[in-house]
């Protein structure tokens, strides 16, 4: 039996309950700026989940809601998967996932369809520069 004697006995650098601050996210309005933050906000406003809240959750409705956030950035700007994939705390092979799946939900789901026609309506409006922040150039808004 070998016993090593040290001057000090092992504490861990880390202390274990309180290591959920690996895992809590920035506002998000301190993530994103512009273009990417105003995107979530549509998607958010129209399925009522946003693409940027719960990253580590993979529910159906979050991941939809990610699957629309990807196909918007890559279709409406000329960001990399990678720049893509950082937005939602993941790598590129998921940006590529998702606009492979997002295929398959907009040919077997109808209502998936509908709200996806509604977002890309809006982010297209968007991107040409008719939608502004003013809630006086939102019809929605109630003044």
């Amino acid at each position: 039996m070998i016993i090593i004697d040290s001057p000090r006995p092992f504490t861990p650098k880390l202390n274990w309950n309180d290591h959920h601050f690996q895992y809590t996210k920035p506002e998000r309005h301190t993530v994103l700026a512009g273009f990417p933050n105003k995107v979530a906000q549509i998607i958010e406003d129209e399925i009522g989940y946003s693409p940027l809240n719960n990253y580590r959750y993979q529910g159906q409705r979050f991941v939809k809601a990610r699957y629309l956030f990807v196909n918007m950035m890559v279709k409406y700007t000329n960001w990399t998967y990678t720049e893509i994939g950082k937005l939602i705390r993941k790598d590129h092979s998921t940006v590529n996932h998702s606009l492979k799946y997002i295929a398959n939900y907009l040919a077997t789901d109808s209502r998936f369809v509908s709200s996806y026609n509604i977002i890309e309506t809006k982010v297209r409006a968007l991107k040409r520069g008719s939608i502004s922040d003013s809630p006086a150039s939102n019809p929605n808004s109630k003044n």
